[in-house]
């Protein structure tokens, strides 16, 4: 028998599930775990496995909080600035550790990454904190401010007052009555068609920031354009053409169900991809 010459013809081995995604969940929000246990297991036209699981827990927005080189930045940052550690922790957590840190916002309390903070498996929103840029982050932002400088730097909204088992998540498809029901009894969410989640503005309230300068003495007398992709597309070409999701959660092929209750098939259907360029920590969390 002819050996195999190219990666191609070798026979391919079972999928990498990964470890069981948390299911922790707080007053506001819910880990992944609690969302994979029904939308998973769905298929593009091909036979295609699209679950959103399954990319999203590969991708820097799952592992934004475990990224060494940003703990290792957070660090750097602090250490050679003391005197403003807690704007520099908190305004990292925002975006990276955003279940977590937004959970300390509605109790008064800046975010808090190292030492006794989300990084420590003592702390009580370590699991979410862990959990990175999670379902429940996302489609929870609320459509107010976005694409506003008041959005940016983390600045996305979201509702503090409404109960766990009350609380509202968006999404681009209108749910029936029933699937309402069985999502809010699985997992306490209630769905709510909300088209905001396809814009470029939601994006940006996290990619698009402004971090703070400071002098000699430690003092912030500025902020520096950290990054400004928003900013960069809406002076583009692409602006009036294609969305980020359009390019970094590419659409499938035909339709999809989106969840193991049966629920029906629907198009179009964005993969949780988030495709991005910083491929080297992808490769050190192997």
């Amino acid at each position: 028998m002819q050996e195999p010459r190219f990666l191609g013809d070798l026979a391919r081995p079972p999928a990498f599930r990964g470890e069981t995604l948390p299911t922790a969940r707080g007053d506001y929000f819910a880990a992944s775990g609690m969302c994979s246990a029904c939308h998973s297991a769905m298929r593009d036209a091909a036979g295609n496995d699209v679950s959103i699981d399954t990319y999203w827990r590969a991708t820097m927005m799952a592992n934004a909080a475990r990224d060494p080189y940003w703990q290792a930045a957070v660090r750097a940052e602090v250490m050679a600035n003391p005197a403003i550690a807690d704007v520099i922790e908190d305004t990292c957590a925002r975006c990276h550790m955003p279940m977590a840190r937004t959970t300390s916002a509605f109790q008064g309390e800046v975010g808090k990454v190292l030492d006794e903070g989300y990084l420590n498996a003592e702390n009580d929103l370590h699991v979410l904190a862990m959990d990175g840029v999670s379902c429940t982050l996302c489609h929870q932002i609320e459509d107010q401010y976005l694409g506003s400088d008041e959005s940016f730097d983390g600045g996305y909204v979201i509702d503090s007052a409404t109960p766990m088992g009350e609380r509202v998540t968006y999404g681009p498809y209108q749910a029936s009555e029933n699937d309402a029901r069985l999502m809010s009894g699985a997992s306490g969410f209630v769905p709510v068609q909300g088209t905001h989640l396809q814009t470029s503005a939601l994006c940006a309230t996290c990619h698009t920031l402004y971090t703070p300068t400071v002098d000699a003495q430690g003092n912030v007398v500025g902020h520096f354009p950290e990054q400004t992709p928003y900013q960069e597309w809406e002076a583009s070409d692409y602006a009036d053409r294609q969305s980020c999701q359009d390019c970094h959660m590419p659409e499938v092929d035909g339709e999809v169900s989106l969840s193991i209750t049966n629920s029906p098939p629907r198009s179009p259907f964005s993969r949780h991809a988030f495709a991005g360029g910083n491929t080297y920590a992808l490769m050190l969390l192997r």
